[in-house]
């Protein structure tokens, strides 16, 4: 048995997991997207700033029609963007929303938002994956575990580190 494979502790290896998954929302839009929108739904988490479709402008604001009305209005709304949302400056759009949505929350806060709410579950496979990994409490080792020479590979730990960062890397 080599000790070097089970060097990682309980930190560590949230950590490593932690990290992985901050990764995949920093470099996925889509995926951060999907988890402000999950966690919303759940619990209000993108508070005023959730983006609409344009399509939906008319629907969500009554049976007469305000896009006629929004459309005349002067500043940061424009009817031809893709999306609508409410902030403190009133109505406003934008063609992208993740940038409301990187505004509105850090990846650090939605990460934390998805760990700390059990019932909130991802469709992005890879970001579902790591986050109900960082949901387990003993990331697969044994936290009384502690490298003996003498000992058998049956009293190993569940998971070896090269195991354990090849679950969380996928």
């Amino acid at each position: 048995m080599n000790e070097m494979e089970y060097r990682m502790d309980f930190d560590d290896r949230r950590e490593y997991a932690y990290n992985k998954a901050l990764e995949i929302l920093d470099n996925d839009d889509d995926a951060f997207i999907e988890a402000c929108n999950e966690l919303d739904s759940w619990n209000g988490f993108m508070n005023d700033a959730r983006c609409y479709s344009m399509s939906e402008l008319d629907e969500l604001l009554g049976e007469t029609s305000p896009s006629k009305i929004l459309s005349q209005v002067t500043g940061d709304f424009d009817i031809n963007d893709d999306y609508f949302y409410f902030s403190i400056h009133g109505l406003e759009s934008t063609d992208d929303m993740t940038d409301v949505y990187r505004d509105e929350h850090t990846i650090e806060e939605v990460l934390d938002a998805l760990i700390d709410c059990y019932r909130v579950d991802v469709y992005d496979s890879e970001l579902n994956r790591v986050v109900t990994i960082l949901r387990d409490d003993d990331f697969g080792i044994d936290l009384d575990w502690e490298y003996d020479e003498d000992m058998d590979d049956d009293d190993a730990p569940e998971m070896t580190d090269d195991e354990f960062k090849s679950f969380v890397d996928g």
